[in-house]
């Protein structure tokens, strides 16, 4: 006998993603030759994809709306350059200097001011 409701129960491990039967999605990144190949690169409609270009250091986010129409918008990357311990250190030793210098009495202003008032007399 046909058993409708174990062809259409709520839980299936294989589209639900429960149990042994679920496949993970592959990831990838994509990667493009240029504004020519990401044009190329076919998508449906409402869908997003970042896709990297392999001879320039530039990613582009290709977009498309309801009628499948593509935007390509194009941006450079580089890689971030971690901030140094040395050059953190080399900084706060120099403000720290800097605070030294405003903070003592000012003799550098105190001597130009006698050299003023004795060049005027």
């Amino acid at each position: 006998m046909f058993n409708a409701f174990s062809q259409t129960s709520l839980y299936n491990p294989v589209t639900t993603g429960y149990g042994f039967g679920y496949s993970q999605q592959k990831q990838e990144i994509i990667k493009v030759n240029g504004r020519e190949g990401a044009n190329a690169y076919q998508m449906p409609p409402n869908s997003s994809v970042l896709l990297l270009d392999v001879n320039q250091p530039v990613v582009y986010l290709k977009q498309t709306d309801g009628g499948g129409y593509a935007n390509i918008t194009a941006y450079r990357i580089e890689p971030l350059q971690e901030t140094s311990q040395t050059k953190t250190n080399e900084l706060e030793m120099r403000i720290k200097r800097l605070e030294e210098i405003i903070s003592e009495p000012n003799t550098f202003s105190a001597k130009s001011a006698d050299a003023k008032s004795t060049d005027t007399d």
